[in-house]
């Protein structure tokens, strides 16, 4: 009968761990835990408001991209176009002088001409 000699302390040992293990799961443990996935949930929130906002900023990088491209080219063609005009400016400008030289040396003739028949006469 010796074997089934129970301590006493040793069981109420036992049940004071294991009512420390429930206090401890249910004031401790549990809060700790919920807090834990709070946070999980809100560093899961933020990294995908960061991938949305990267590619928001991808798309807007594009955009101006596109429109810088676009200004550039609308540049080279105003460029294009006021050389072009420049050049035509230059060939008119040209042609004017030229006439009015041919009519110089017209008139300088003629005076010459002139002068040379008055220089016979006399």
């Amino acid at each position: 009968m010796q074997l089934l000699r129970v301590d006493w302390n040793v069981v109420f040992t036992i049940i004071n761990l294991i009512v420390l293990y429930l206090a401890l799961k249910k004031f401790l443990i549990g809060p700790v835990t919920g807090i834990m996935q709070e946070r999980r949930r809100r560093i899961a929130a933020e990294f995908a408001e960061a991938d949305k906002r990267q590619k928001q900023a991808g798309e807007l990088k594009e955009q101006y991209e596109e429109i810088l491209k676009q200004a550039h080219e609308m540049s080279a063609q105003i460029v294009e176009a006021a050389k072009k005009s420049a050049e035509a400016e230059y060939e008119s400008r040209l042609k004017a002088a030229d006439i009015q030289a041919g009519k110089m040396i017209a008139n300088a003739q003629k005076e010459i001409e002139l002068e040379r028949d008055k220089t016979l006469k006399e």
